[in-house]
């Protein structure tokens, strides 16, 4: 069955993100742009979501109302000289609300990213600054591939004495998860799956190269994964598409919103033209080559950090061969199986790892006494209570593809799962790999 796809029809790899001329003395011959006037929104007329209901942030574990900012659409955010006027919702997450915007005085869409009132560090700030700072490099392929901060400010919050700290984007299209949802059986197309992850493959390597930082996610959502395809976001090419949405907000087809304090609204998906697939969301990303302790949301993470090992870049390639995995399969190779009990969740984890790729090596059985747990010396798993399950292959849970990119597939998974990280290939090697050279644009 044929699907849509706007990453199929991409012709170039590079896209200027830019209205207007690049050349410096041009832009500084041009006037001031004439500042826009707000537009207005309608404060009736629109659909109202079950008052009853969670919806969007509401549906978070940990979801405070106090924490978030009670952004209006139409409302006009100010920072210095720009007036930023909210036109739409882009998406939320367990830390921050995300919205389209137009800026007055540039007359330009931006996306801004409001976080809660309760972020004790910014940390996305601090690898922004490590992207932009000296050793940015524009000429490396990796550069079109990572989304770039435009500005930072902070805002009063809602309640006394609080802040929330605000970060200015080029505004990207729907995340490879949203539009695998919109597909038949939320399974996408593996030639797309291609080109989407050499060009995350590609913004991971300028990451691990030159801004020696490691994409790593948080153990806070534990269903989720960090670099996973929720954080690989399309570019957009055609602008007309926000003129749009403003458009229909602000017109005949507002969002339905929840009546409440803060209002919930519901996010629009922007169908993006053909452009770019954008590594997004540095929110807990590291510095450095080296970390110990919590990182990547359970079902993603590499049995170095399941055992407490020392773990670096490796876990990002780890990574992305579940996030195609998941993208082109209807199964998950792994998946949350306890979460009450995290002991009990790292032995089932750890004993399917065993069932798909076999015993860990003797090395690396001694980088860690917590292997101790599971496995003998000569490393047969010896678990108390759970056993490794029987007749679980990565044969029998790839059910999608056939003859040779079904053997090309299993091919890059088996290169990139393997318990030994120095044993993973680096980003600049799995470019090269037959599967992954697939999504290459000649």
């Amino acid at each position: 069955m044929s699907q849509p796809s706007s990453i199929h029809s991409r012709t170039s790899s590079t896209h200027s993100t830019h209205l207007g001329s690049s050349n410096p003395a041009d832009r500084e011959k041009k006037a001031e742009p004439v500042p826009a006037a707000p537009l207005a929104f309608p404060t009736t007329g629109f659909p109202e979501l079950d008052p009853l209901g969670e919806w969007e942030e509401e549906t978070l574990p940990m979801y405070n109302p106090k924490e978030y900012y009670p952004a209006r659409l139409g409302q006009v955010i100010t920072h210095d000289k720009d007036q930023y006027q909210l036109i739409a919702k882009l998406g939320f997450g367990s830390s921050s609300t995300v919205w389209l915007c137009y800026n007055l005085r540039t007359n330009q869409y931006k996306a801004l990213k409001i976080h809660i009132n309760t972020l004790p560090f910014n940390r996305e700030l601090e690898i922004f600054a490590v992207l932009n700072g000296k050793s940015k490099q524009k000429d490396h392929p990796g550069w079109a591939h990572l989304r770039r901060l435009d500005a930072s400010f902070d805002i009063p919050g809602a309640q006394p004495g609080t802040t929330h700290s605000v970060l200015v984007f080029e505004p990207l299209g729907l995340s490879l998860r949203k539009f695998q949802e919109l597909m038949p059986n939320e399974i996408l197309d593996h030639g797309l799956v291609q080109i989407a992850l050499y060009d995350a493959l590609r913004g991971l390597r300028y990451l691990h190269e030159v801004a020696e930082v490691t994409h790593a996610g948080t153990a806070a959502n534990l269903a989720r994964k960090d670099f996973h395809s929720d954080n690989l976001l399309m570019e957009v090419t055609d602008q007309s598409i926000f003129h749009n949405i403003a458009k229909e907000e602000t017109g005949t087809n507002p969002s339905a919103r929840k009546r409440k304090n803060p209002v919930i609204y519901l996010s629009r998906a922007i169908i993006s033209g053909a452009g770019n697939v954008i590594l997004c969301d540095f929110g807990v990303a590291r510095k450095g080559k080296e970390h110990q302790g919590e990182a990547v949301p359970l079902p993603y993470r590499a049995p170095e950090v399941i055992l407490g090992m020392k773990w670096g870049y490796a876990v990002d390639i780890w990574a992305s061969a579940l996030t195609a995995w998941d993208l082109v399969q209807p199964t998950s190779l792994f998946k949350l199986y306890n979460e009450k009990d995290m002991e009990l969740n790292a032995a089932h984890h750890l004993a399917n790892m065993v069932a798909l790729l076999g015993p860990p090596p003797k090395d690396f059985l001694k980088k860690s006494r917590a292997c101790e747990k599971y496995w003998d010396k000569e490393g047969k798993w010896h678990h108390a209570t759970v056993k490794v399950p029987t007749e679980r292959t990565m044969e029998s849970l790839q059910r999608v593809l056939k003859g040779n990119d079904a053997v090309l597939f299993l091919n890059f998974i088996r290169k990139v799962l393997c318990w030994l990280p120095e044993q993973r290939p680096s980003a600049a090697d799995l470019l090269n790999v037959p599967w992954i050279q697939g999504g290459k644009l000649v």
